[in-house]
Parts: structure tokens; sequence; C-alpha cells
């Protein structure tokens, strides 16, 4: 093994595996790093000429350019070798070309401003690295494509704080990893920044469609087309807000240059696949075919279709103290089980190479028919594997479990083996998964030392400041009751002006940009309140003759720790959440920010009781549902609604 090989066991060593890392990769595995090629989107016709209408790296700005350049420069010393900018860039997929082009040439136009009028630079001067480039991933949601991840400058939120030109507010469902939303304002198109919790990183992506209500609370993305600049008229749009986006991905007749068919990558491109091969199956085949494809079929860029990009932040930093660059950990893996495949020679069966790890937690549920001999496997509990969970590369410590003696099971499996060779055991190798976007991905992993192994139970999360568990708090039996008197009217009984007069004319504020497109700029609020009624409506009708709010609705647990959790007999449906006093009083439409917003920070200690919120989703059959979220406060002696905001993808 080369000193450099050494190096890397110590700098990247993967967490999932005891090996050491040695591999001379090429740029044509980097291009698959960096935004994994999808064999529809890249097969070409049989002899097709080439035609090429910019798109090419040398017709980049120069804040583009830089960024492509630092990330082929990390990557040259992961690898050991020179990566041309140029030549990698050629080699990524259209629909990546396309959004990395389209979301940065967005960043650059965008001014940002304090409130003095004074610049504070274009909203590109925030990004510091580019970590990855989500192009087009068939099946994923919405807030799943069509997006840049980056490492952000130091002080970059205070900046996007300071300025007029992005709101601030909270991804309560979406944007896994990244629940500090920055949009920008002025309607569609707009950029969304959503902002790790420590703010360091970013998931950037522009909505060129805004969802409408009653649509919007059904599917909050209808489609992909939200965030591909390649759609429709989405390169008109673009450049009706930020001039200059070249749509070169087109013919003269305005044929996409995007190929159809089914045609494999060849092998020896060695391009992961965009969906993993037994990902649908059940958890037992996911299992075991991600160590068959890595260990016996000797394909670890098979196998790492199975790894979420939520697992890349618990790779290990290159130094210690040092953030996670999360550009590079797919890289790292991929390295690092092809030196294990090297180790562990060609195996005939996996036996030869794999052996399960028995672990010993009451919270855990063995799980049957797999063989125990290969790996064990357990579910785990939801609030557990949500906090274990490691997105945005500073993982909070699990949860204690909900309800202490029946927590929920059924979202999230543990798996735990070591590899083995003839003389020696591996690390105890712990993985946890869920179903992203209807597959099977280890969204964690973990190892431990031989010497712990097989009595313990291994810790799936790196690091960090543990997060306060959800706090339960008291509700108003008058609150509880109107929210279910409203839920009812609304839903059950189609009673739809009793269901009116819960809202306050407060809310007519926030409804306004959620309105078709079609709709006046401002509409007055006397044109606000026949479009709520009509939404109530269409909304009811959609859900059918339902009886029991439990099959209609679903609940939306809170994210800050400021906001408990209240108890009531319809928790199974909605929500109920007590409202610290402070973020109540600063709840409005027209542009405060949302409940829970960052720059309304209490002074004095918190005060509850005054303002209540019920959050919910409608239970849908495919689709994004948004999550809906509806404050309350006593109005005349009455429990009113008045600030409504509705999370899209």
């Amino acid at each position: 093994m080369n000193p450099r090989g050494a190096r890397w066991n110590i700098r990247c060593g993967l967490a999932a595996v005891g090996v050491a890392v040695a591999l001379a990769a090429g740029p044509g595995a980097a291009a698959a790093a960096i935004a994994p090629a999808g064999p529809a989107e890249e097969a070409a016709p049989a002899k097709a000429p080439e035609f090429k209408f910019s798109g090419d790296y040398a017709s980049l700005a120069a804040e583009q350019q830089r960024l492509i350049a630092d990330w082929c420069a990390r990557l040259a010393r992961q690898i050991g070798k020179k990566v041309d900018p140029p030549e990698l860039y050629a080699k990524i997929p259209i629909s990546s070309r396309t959004t990395f082009e389209a979301v940065t040439h967005a960043l650059i136009h965008s001014p940002l401003t304090d409130a003095a009028g004074q610049s504070l630079g274009a909203a590109i001067g925030l990004v510091d690295h580019l970590e990855t480039v989500a192009g087009e991933v068939p099946e994923a949601r919405g807030d799943l494509q069509f997006r840049i991840y980056v490492q952000m400058k130091p002080g970059a939120q205070e900046t996007l704080d300071r300025c007029r030109e992005f709101l601030p507010g909270e991804n309560k469902r979406y944007h896994k990893g990244y629940p500090l939303s920055y949009r920008q304002d002025g309607g569609v198109p707009s950029i969304q920044i959503s902002l790790s919790a420590d703010g360091a990183r970013a998931d950037i992506d522009v909505d060129y469609r805004s969802s409408k209500i009653p649509a919007a609370i059904f599917n909050g993305h209808t489609s992909s087309a939200n965030s591909d600049v390649r759609a429709g008229d989405n390169v008109d749009r673009h450049n009706g807000r930020w001039s200059g986006l070249a749509d070169w991905w087109r013919n003269l007749f305005g044929l996409p240059l995007v190929k159809t068919g089914a045609a494999p990558a060849a092998a020896e491109e060695h391009v992961i696949p965009l969906a993993p091969r037994s990902g649908r199956g059940k958890i037992q085949e996911a299992v075991q075919d991600f160590l068959t494809e890595w260990l016996v079929e000797q394909r670890p860029e098979l196998a790492m279709a199975y790894l979420s990009h939520r697992a890349y932040g618990c790779v290990p930093p290159e130094e210690p103290g040092q953030p996670v660059d999360q550009g590079m950990a797919p890289v790292c893996i991929l390295m690092s089980m092809a030196e294990a495949n090297r180790i562990l020679g060609r195996p005939a069966r996996l036996a030869d190479v794999v052996a399960g790890d028995p672990l010993q937690a009451a919270w855990l549920k063995p799980v049957p028919k797999h063989d125990p001999a290969l790996f064990s496997l357990y579910q785990v509990p939801d609030d557990v594997g949500e906090a274990a969970d490691c997105a945005g590369g500073a993982v909070t410590a699990a949860a204690p479990l909900t309800g202490a003696s029946r927590p929920d099971y059924g979202d999230f499996y543990l798996s735990a083996f070591h590899l083995k060779t003839a003389g020696a055991r591996g690390a105890t190798v712990s993985l946890l998964w869920t179903k992203e976007s209807d597959y099977w991905k280890v969204v964690a992993f973990r190892r431990e030392p031989p010497e712990a192994a097989p009595a313990a139970t291994p810790d799936l999360r790196p690091a960090a400041a543990a997060a306060p568990a959800l706090v339960r708090m008291p509700g108003d039996p008058a609150m509880t009751d109107a929210a279910r008197r409203f839920f009812t009217a609304w839903l059950v009984a189609k009673d739809i002006p009793a269901a009116m007069a819960f809202f306050s004319p407060q809310v007519y504020p926030c409804l306004k940009k959620y309105l078709p497109e079609d709709a006046p700029a401002t509409p007055p609020s006397g044109e606000v309140g026949p479009r709520l009624r009509h939404a109530l409506a269409d909304s009811s009708a959609r859900v059918g003759p339902q009886r029991r709010l439990e099959e209609i609705l679903q609940p939306v647990e809170p994210v800050l720790p400021v906001i408990g959790l209240v108890d009531h007999p319809d928790m199974a449906a909605f929500a109920i959440l007590s409202v610290p006093d402070h973020l109540g009083e600063r709840a409005g439409c027209d542009p405060a920010p949302q409940p829970g917003g960052r720059r309304s920070a209490p002074t004095v200690e918190a005060k509850y009781g005054h303002y209540f919120a019920t959050s919910f989703q409608f239970r849908v059959q495919g689709g994004e549902p948004a999550s809906i979220y509806l404050l309350w406060t006593r109005a005349a002696g009455e429990w009113t609604i008045v600030w409504l905001s509705i999370d899209t993808p």
C-alpha cells in the first residue's frame, strides 16, 4: 500500500468499514460522484451527430468556474491524480449541468442589500464550496431533485438575516437536514436557500412555479417541473427575473437535448445508478443485495446507490474538528469499498467475507426471515431513527422514546455485520435504513471496534450537542374543542360557512401568496374571502365522504424546541402545538417571520397559553402533500384562526 493510501486510512476511512483505503480513481468516476448519470438521460441515439450549444466549461461565468475548479482540486487531492475541470464538466449529465448553471446564474444576479439599502454583495458570494449537484432523479420527491448542495461561507446566515431580499422561515417537513429556509422575496421565480441547523451547509434551488391553493394542499409541487429550468417555459420565467441564461440544451426547433430510451451505461464506466437494484423490495432483500453487489459482484458503485446523501455526514472529516467535506464523501466511500474488495478478494459467497453481529437493546425489535449468519436486522423506534440521521453533518442526540411504553416502529431499521478474513475480523458495522422516494436507503452508519462486539449496541450518532426532547405541554380545553369543531365542519359535515366562521380577516394577507397566478397581484381582502371559501369547499369535496378525521388527515409534529406538543383526542389526525407568546405576537403575513422564525428570539422567559397552532397534512396516495399550519388565539372570547402557512417542498 502506498503512503497516500495509508494517509487516506486516517482521514477518510469509511466509518462503515474497518479497512484501509487505496484506490486510484479517474475523472470518470468523479463525474459519477458529483451527479450520478441516469441511463435514460445520457443514452444517445446511434450515429447521431453531436452538437454543442454552449453548456461547456468555457462558457461559464467566473464565479461558476471557481466552484467547479475548486471541486476538481478537492477531488484531485483525494485520488492523487490531476482532474481537468473542462473534461469533468463535459461528463456531467445534462440535467445536472442545467441545474448548476440555472441556480448559480440566479445567485450571481441576485444582489443583497441591508435595511439601509447598502450593498451586501451578490447571493453567490455566500457560497464557499460546491458539494454536489442533484439533477433529474426519476421518481424522487421534488425537494430531492434539481438543486445544488453547497458549503456556505462563515457569516452567510447572518447576511441572509440582515438582507431585505430573503425572508426567513422553517422547512418543517421537506428538505431533510436543512431546516432553516430563506425564500427570495418578489414572487416566482425565486431562489430558496435551505440551511443546515448550524448554517454551514445549504440546499439551493429555484422555484419556477408557485404551489397554489387548493391543489397545493394535496400536492405541494405537482411535478419536478417546479425546479427544472428545461421544463415548459421555465427558462423564459428565469430570464424574466435574471436575464442572460442561454437555453443551450435546445436545438433550433426547441427539441430538448434529453434522450429517451433505457440503454444502460457501459459497465466499464462504473456509474452509480440512480436507484438501488432491490430498493423497492423487502428490507431484508435490500440489505443482502447491498452486501452482494459490493462484496461478491465486486461492484461497489452499484452498492453506492443504496446510500442516501444524508449519510455522507457520517464520514469523518479530513482533520479533527474540521467540517465534513460532503462533496468528497461519496468519493471517499467508494474508494473505501473498493479497497475492501482488494483486501478480501473475490469470494464465492457472502458467508466467506461477512458475518452478522447480534445487538442488545430492549428497544430493538428483531426482524425475521433473513439469514442472521450474514447480518442482524432490527426495527428501530421511529423517534430514535429520526434523531440518529446524519443529515446536515451535525446530528443531534437521539430523543427519548415517545410514550414510555409503546414507541412507534416501522420507518427505520438497523443492520449490523462485520467483515472477516482468514486471520482477523473487522469492526461491527451498523447501517440505519429507511425509505427515501420509495427506495430503501442507508441514512446513517457507524462502526464499533472489534473488542466491543458483539454485545455493544452501536451509537449511530456522530458527536454533537444533544437536542431537547419533544416537550408535552398543557392545552386549553376550549381551543381543543374549537379545533375539532372546525375540522369536523370543514371535512366531515362539509359545512363550509361554519368552517369559515373560525377564520379572522387577519388570515387574508397570508392567502395572497397562495393564490393562482392569474389572480390580481394584490387582491383586496374582499376578494380573498371568497377564494378561501372556494379552497375549503374544493378540498372538502376532494376527500369524499369519510366520516373520521384520522382517515383524512395526519399530524405534523413541531420542529422548534420552544414549541410544545399538546395531547388531545384527535392526535391521529392533527397536532395541536403550544406556541410561546413572543412568537404568536409576531406572527403575520405581510411580511413578518413565521412562528419560529429565527429573528424573533425571546429576550425574556417564554410564556404560553395565549397561542396554539394546528398542524396537519392530507392523507394522499402519491404526490407531495403540503404541511399546513394554522395559528389560533382568542378574539372576542372565541378561539380564532389568525395566521396560515402552507409548507411545500
